[in-house]
């Protein structure tokens, strides 16, 4: 249901498309289910959105791919001005975008367009692997071991490179290293002062999951991950897991009240017999988040009545959890094709793919043309 603020104001979403497509569509379909009004930036007229049910919200596609304030406004007034919208609340879908609204913050929203995120210190703070390392460390949670290149050698491999900030103008993700050779490539191709390097750690891979509203209510859950993509980057075949009900799941509620955290986060935890490893945070919506829609879990309702949407009555009550699979078949493919694939159970698994496709987040009545078109992209 729209909320309505007044006899001449409303409230809207903004979505930007075009990066982080598989929550992108989760969010276009929790949207959907709720009647919350929703419109879409689309990246450009390649942006896999238009293979969707949800390329009629597309309301403006953008002339640059890099962000850009005057047309982050012309699109923002676009929509306010053909849609008769008063109040826009800015979805924070992409780590890039989420930086870009917080540096602009006053600015949007003097012009009435909502950033429903925590202040810009704050989310730094947590979103930056090496100060949010620093900070768990500190608060006694377990870090992978920081390694100083300044040794004559490391004895130990694989290590794991980690940029020390992020970076606009070159995203680079976290690189393993899995010997001498590929170091000494490693320190021809970067900066190494840029980065800092940690132990790889071996085991389970886990997601916890929160949504935290301004009155301190939680939502949790977690996930096991079986399949990742080389070097920690997406994940491509997860189940859905207990973990948060465990004292660890609760450690990292605490932790996220006491900063005064408010919105989405997910933590990335290794495993081991001995200890709960914490490799990274994100605030914002992740890859994955089907996975808490199959499940029943209201993470993106509790952030949406935390920025003032009011869901209807028969949505309020939800129903209870229930066990859920979460498969990205193509990211799959692509990496099995490219030899870069990180299996955090047995690679076995790979034998039982066919018992997890029906729950591929792509193959689903409203995204079929987009599923098709990646599967005959990775041929």
């Amino acid at each position: 249901m729209l909320n309505r603020e007044g006899s001449n104001s409303s409230r809207t979403f903004i979505l930007f498309s075009g990066f982080n497509t598989r929550a992108v569509l989760t969010l276009c379909r929790i949207f959907t289910k709720h009647k919350i009004t929703f419109f879409i930036i689309a990246l450009d007229k390649n942006d896999p959105i238009h293979l969707t049910a949800y390329t009629s919200h597309v309301k403006w596609i953008r002339k640059k791919r890099q962000l850009d304030l005057d047309e982050f406004i012309d699109a923002i007034e676009h929509i306010r001005t053909r849609y008769e919208v008063d109040t826009v609340t800015i979805v924070p879908s992409t780590e890039a975008l989420n930086r870009f609204i917080l540096e602009h913050r006053g600015f949007l929203e003097d012009r009435n367009i909502s950033v429903p995120l925590v202040n810009k210190a704050l989310y730094e703070l947590i979103s930056n692997k090496y100060s949010f390392g620093e900070l768990c460390a500190m608060k006694g949670i377990k870090v992978p071991t920081e390694i100083t290149l300044s040794e004559k050698a490391v004895t130990n491999y694989p290590i794991v490179a980690k940029p020390r900030n992020y970076s606009t103008s070159n995203t680079i993700s976290p690189v393993i290293i899995n010997h001498q050779l590929e170091l000494l490539e490693f320190q021809r191709l970067y900066n190494v002062d840029d980065f800092y390097f940690q132990e790889y750690v071996n085991g389970e891979s886990y997601y916890l999951l929160y949504s935290i509203d301004k009155s301190g209510t939680v939502v949790s859950f977690s996930q096991k991950n079986f399949i990742q993509q080389g070097n920690g980057k997406s994940i491509v075949l997860a189940v859905s897991a207990e973990i948060h009900n465990e004292s660890i799941g609760e450690k990292y509620k605490r932790f996220f009240l006491e900063l005064g955290f408010h919105g989405v986060v997910m933590v990335e935890i290794k495993r081991t017999k001995e200890n709960d490893y914490m490799i990274e945070a994100n605030p914002r919506f992740w890859g994955p988040l089907q996975l808490t829609m199959d499940c029943n879990v209201p993470i993106v309702e509790l952030w949406l009545q935390m920025c003032g949407c009011e869901l209807q009555e028969e949505s309020k009550a939800s129903p209870p959890y229930v066990y859920g699979e979460y498969l990205w078949l193509s990211g799959l493919l692509k990496s099995i094709k490219n030899n870069d694939v990180m299996y955090h159970v047995n690679p076995e698994v790979i034998q039982h793919l066919p018992d997890y496709l029906l729950s591929d987040v792509y193959l689903r009545k409203d995204s079929l043309n987009y599923f098709y078109d990646e599967i005959k992209g990775d041929k």
